[in-house]
């Protein structure tokens, strides 16, 4: 496979920009298809991702014939399952296939409400081990909690 996928590469490599735009858009158009009609298996978009994966490699090697944004999935980007695919992404990086590990799929939408998504994750975790921090040593958890709960509005 791996002499094959070298071959077809090489081979779109030498073809006029639009006749690779065309390979990457019907990948496109194959994981937008499968993420958007029920009952369809989804678990099919992965081998389609890992061939944009390819494609965006061989267009990075081409000197970026194509633009950025030709990569980007609107229905990825827009996928409810995103915060569980980062999720699993953070915890089980190379176990488990995940979107985020393919960053050049995500619109700028999308990698904003990630990080929103991080900082909210983060936010939970340090409140949670600072409250066990707090029971372990016996400490007032209300009056902590108090301490940083204290919102101060000026207009």
């Amino acid at each position: 496979p791996k002499a094959s996928q070298r071959l077809l590469f090489g081979w779109l490599k030498h073809l006029p920009s639009e006749y690779f735009g065309r390979v990457v858009d019907v990948m496109q158009q194959y994981v937008t298809y499968v993420l958007t009609q029920p009952g369809q298996n989804q678990s099919d978009v992965s081998a389609a991702v890992m061939m944009l994966q390819t494609l965006w490699d061989a267009n990075n090697e081409m000197g970026g014939i194509l633009p950025e944004w030709c990569f980007q999935s609107h229905a990825i980007s827009e996928s409810p399952e995103l915060h569980e695919h980062y999720r699993q992404w953070q915890h089980q990086q190379s176990l488990v296939f995940s979107y985020c590990r393919y960053p050049f799929l995500l619109n700028a939408g999308a990698k904003r409400r990630l990080l929103s998504f991080d900082a909210e994750l983060r936010t939970q975790v340090a409140s949670q081990e600072l409250l066990a921090m707090l029971m372990r040593e016996g400490g007032a958890v209300e009056e902590a909690f108090q301490q940083l709960l204290v919102f101060r509005v000026r207009r």
